[in-house]
């Protein structure tokens, strides 16, 4: 369970950690930068990016989706200790007693996600590049023959420590040290997250990153809340945008569509009378 209730990034923090994740200049780590990326292009959960293999990318054409499975075996590598305690088994699917990986609701399952080269920037409101198709291609090596040839990578799952797949802990570092390299500013972020109603207690001052570059507190699900209010931004039907992020329950997903309202421009008020 997180820390504390996932927050998204407000229009202009999220344009700036795009900023980073498309720039051919800032040095990211492309385990991390993937990770972050699938999250932010997705709104996949922790747990379900840490499972995310290879098998699971289609094409339809020549877009690329990612599709959501109601059932895989657990593909990912775990330590030695592990091994002598259970079945193979990772902990997360340990604990749902499954047998291996399932999505954390029915709603999740059969899933299938638009891997997307361009967005829509509701700071500039221009369609811009993304470029999470170009980078999944690049990271997973795709065989269709609709992939590119040439990729840079070729992992079968995302890497964490040398190991295909990762743990909830790690998905949050990921998305920190993209954030660190981004203009988000720490102090902001937090006060954010106070004027959202998160107990000052569970916000954290993650200080520096190696290059003396300010960590913002970010957190996996911060970028899945962030994905469901940028389909709330978008004005997609709820109905329909619910089948793409799994939610159940259409009062949880209204709190995102509650953000994106929040981000009106009040300036533009006053052109309205």
């Amino acid at each position: 369970m997180s820390r504390r209730n996932a927050i998204p990034l407000h229009k202009k923090r999220q344009d700036a950690f795009v900023d980073v994740l498309t720039s051919d200049e800032v040095d990211l780590d492309p385990h991390k930068a993937m990770t972050s990326h699938l999250f932010l292009g997705t709104g996949i959960r922790n747990d379900t990016a840490g499972h995310t293999h290879r098998d699971w990318f289609t094409y339809r054409g020549t877009d690329l989706y990612l599709n959501i499975p109601d059932y895989d075996e657990c593909r990912k590598e775990i330590d030695e200790a592990r091994k002598t305690t259970n079945t193979g088994l990772c902990g997360a699917c340990e604990r749902a007693g499954n047998g291996g990986y399932t999505p954390k609701t029915q709603a999740s399952a059969g899933r299938q996600l638009l891997i997307p080269n361009y967005w829509t920037n509701h700071v500039t409101d221009e369609t811009e590049y993304f470029g999470l198709k170009d980078r999944c291609e690049r990271y997973f090596a795709l065989s269709d023959p609709a992939a590119p040839e040439g990729a840079e990578y070729g992992f079968k799952m995302i890497q964490a420590g040398g190991k295909d797949g990762f743990s909830k802990g790690f998905g949050s570092r990921a998305v920190r040290a993209v954030g660190a390299k981004s203009e988000i500013n720490p102090t902001m972020r937090k006060q954010r997250l106070l004027n959202e109603g998160v107990p000052s207690d569970q916000i954290r001052d993650f200080g520096a990153d190696e290059e003396g570059n300010r960590i913002p507190d970010l957190i996996a699900h911060d970028l899945r809340a962030s994905f469901c209010t940028q389909l709330a931004r978008n004005d997609t039907e709820t109905a329909y945008a619910m089948t793409k992020t799994g939610h159940k329950l259409e009062e949880t997903f209204y709190r995102y569509v509650q953000f994106a309202r929040d981000e009106l421009d009040k300036d533009k008020d006053k052109d309205m009378f």
